[in-house]
């Protein structure tokens, strides 16, 4: 991701890996990959509540959030128009 700090973009992948540790109070923290390299997601409880099914099926995940970057690699955190797909890029299973 090459946008700067507290910026708004969409971003795509697979998903890579999912945590929700048991410290981080009901935080999500997702690793997705496209062709440019590998961001980090966090959704927050509220977020992830709403859309649980999805956030933890979904094989490949377009989000829209806000960037933080304090350091290698970026964070995005998902907003409220964050989307999922399951089953391919066409085939969108919801929105959260």
């Amino acid at each position: 991701m090459q946008a700067r700090d507290d910026r708004w973009l969409e971003i795509a992948g697979l998903v890579l890996v999912r945590q929700m540790p048991g410290s981080a109070k009901g935080v999500i923290f997702i690793t997705i990959e496209d062709e440019t390299g590998v961001a980090n997601l966090v959704i927050w409880p509220k977020l992830y509540e709403r859309h649980r099914r999805v956030i933890l099926t979904a094989g490949m995940m377009a989000v829209h959030g806000c960037i933080q970057r304090e350091g290698k690699p970026s964070i995005l955190t998902a907003g409220a128009n964050a989307r999922a797909c399951v089953r391919s890029p066409g085939c969108c299973a919801g929105r959260f």
